[in-house]
């Protein structure tokens, strides 16, 4: 069985802008500005970092700005993460202050692989923020409970 290439990771550091295409299969780390598109396995975008083009990965996590489209396996978008575009993904998890205008789109990106269903337990395991005082739904409650009925249904029972 081949063994797979090791790679140390490209750093795009904070004083550098790149215009043109990037690709590598290792990772690769933005703190900087990116004007093109990027093909990597995973990439990292800094919170003071820019990419102006298409995102194809298959691990991207963001804490600064994208203007262009995503595709990838697994997204995190932090709360710094301003993103102008659409994500196609397979697992999404997204914290509570993070911009986006695009549509997002969850697809079936890989097979059956043992990455995809690694990507898969991480954002599972990922809990969402701030509805620890979010209302419970109708059935959790008791009988007379703290439940809010619109006016249709309160009349019926």
């Amino acid at each position: 069985m081949a063994e797979k290439k090791v790679f140390a990771p490209s750093i795009v550091s904070a004083n550098l802008r790149i215009t043109g295409d990037m690709e590598s299969e290792g990772d690769i780390q933005v703190d900087g500005h990116v004007d093109g598109d990027i093909r990597t396995g995973k990439l990292t975008i800094g919170p003071e970092a820019a990419v102006n083009g298409a995102i194809y990965a298959d691990e991207v996590m963001v804490s600064g700005t994208v203007n262009g489209s995503i595709q990838a396996s697994l997204v995190k978008l932090y709360s710094s993460a301003k993103v102008t575009g659409d994500i196609v993904h397979e697992a999404l998890a997204i914290e509570a202050g993070a911009f986006i205008q695009g549509l997002c789109k969850r697809v079936d990106l890989t097979p059956k692989t043992e990455a995809g269903e690694e990507a898969k337990k991480e954002v599972a395991g990922i809990k969402p923020v701030g509805i620890e005082g979010a209302a419970k739904p109708a059935d959790s409650e008791p009988e007379g409970g703290n439940v809010i009925k619109p006016a249709a249904l309160a009349n019926k029972g």
